[in-house]
């Protein structure tokens, strides 16, 4: 039997393809260490623990932020960071650190050091190549049309479209018009004309947070009154063409789920509505379009290899947000397992706003998957060579395929 030591070592080796992003194309290293230390998943955790949220107010701009001074700053982040060590986001920023730039944060030395590094690496040209190479992440995808273009890090982006923003606008439209038959109308061109757009630029498919809606149907009237349309049947509507369109440009749509975010609280959550995915099942049967499913909601997991297991056009992309933990990754790992087909599985979302946290997170997937796959080993229920292979379609191979890149 492989030692467990060296077994994680060879998934380490694999090749990664990040399915989702948010890789600023021109900047992709972070530029200080604030930026490492305080990313947007590992500050929840670090406001859990008590740190201020007047030190970084993420629904105001940077202008209106309040300017802390940098030893005091530093001082409660090194107590909030102390109280988290047995977090995964804790965990991901002390490896980026200790991989990376060869620092363990400690004290407030350690964290002038890791600003002096961090600066430095952000203005090195080989810094992101390096990176990727060290975990072999091959691809990632971003959404935003301006993050394309990735500087000294070749053959490596891959553009899905998000469609989200414009959705919402056009619900927002049809809702509040006059006339909502003419401007469903009007809508429906400039789905058209968009998607040609990315038709055009070789996009393979597109990608939606599709806001939640109160139908509990799982089939649905799609056509379009004249008025008295609610805000739900809208959504259903609108959706239904996009998934009409995406069949007819031979795109696949990538479906983010999980997360509510209306309400009198402007933070977001995740939210297991038992319904949610049935919900689109309609949808899965009626097209022959493939669908990728991205859920926040840990309860959904199993939901979503339902729905994978009942249409072949169903595959499962990785876990995003609030679903983005150890424990959960494990019991998703087991249900795709024992259910579905490797090919149909993929595993990696960073959700990173900069290298060195695609690069964490990537890390922590594998270590995740080289304890999952190690125990499946040692029990008897794969040998060696199916690991690997489980490993490099969950990690990597299924995404190329369903992405249709090289």
């Amino acid at each position: 039997m492989i030692k467990k030591d060296d077994f994680t070592a060879r998934i380490m080796e694999i090749d990664i393809f990040d399915t989702h992003s948010h890789l600023t194309g021109d900047r992709l290293g972070a530029r200080d260490f604030w930026e490492i230390g305080e990313y947007f998943w590992f500050l929840e955790e670090l406001f859990a623990s008590g740190y201020p949220g007047s030190f970084f107010d993420f629904f105001k701009p940077p202008e209106e932020r309040k300017i802390i001074p940098e030893k005091e700053k530093t001082e409660a982040y090194l107590k909030a960071f102390n109280a988290t060590r047995n977090t995964c986001m804790n965990w991901v920023v002390r490896r980026i650190f200790s991989d990376l730039y060869n620092i363990e944060i400690k004290d407030e030395k350690s964290i002038l050091e890791a600003n002096e590094a961090v600066k430095a690496s952000s203005a090195d040209k080989g810094w992101a190549l390096q990176v990727a190479g060290k975990l072999s992440i091959k691809k990632i995808a971003v959404n935003e049309e301006k993050d394309i273009n990735f500087v000294n890090l070749p053959d490596t982006c891959v553009f899905i479209p998000r469609i989200d923003y414009e959705f919402n606008e056009w619900v927002y439209r049809i809702v509040k018009s006059q006339n909502p038959s003419k401007t469903a109308d009007a809508v429906l061109e400039e789905m058209d004309d968009l998607l040609i757009k990315y038709k055009n630029m070789g996009c393979r498919g597109i990608m939606i947070d599709l806001p939640d809606f109160g139908l509990k149907a799982s089939d649905y009237d799609t056509s379009f009154k004249l008025s008295q349309n609610s805000r739900d049947e809208i959504i259903i509507y609108l959706f239904h063409w996009v998934c009409e369109l995406a069949e007819k440009y031979g795109f696949f749509v990538q479906l983010f789920l999980g997360v509510h975010r209306m309400g009198w609280s402007r933070r977001a959550t995740s939210v297991n509505d038992p319904y949610r995915i049935l919900k689109l099942h309609g949808a899965f049967d009626k097209y022959n379009c493939n669908f990728e499913i991205v859920t926040a909601a840990d309860i959904n997991v199993m939901d979503a290899v339902q729905a994978a297991r009942t249409f072949s056009n169903v595959n499962l992309g990785g876990l995003w947000w609030f679903s983005f933990r150890y424990s959960i990754f494990m019991e998703a790992m087991q249900k795709r397992f024992e259910a579905l087909p490797p090919s149909a599985c993929s595993f990696i979302i960073s959700d990173a706003r900069c290298i060195e946290w695609c690069y964490g997170k990537s890390l922590l997937i594998k270590r995740i998957l080289a304890d999952f796959l190690y125990k499946k080993v040692e029990d008897g229920w794969i040998g060696l060579d199916e690991a690997w292979w489980v490993a490099e379609e969950w990690l990597y191979k299924s995404a190329v395929k369903r992405y249709g890149v090289i």
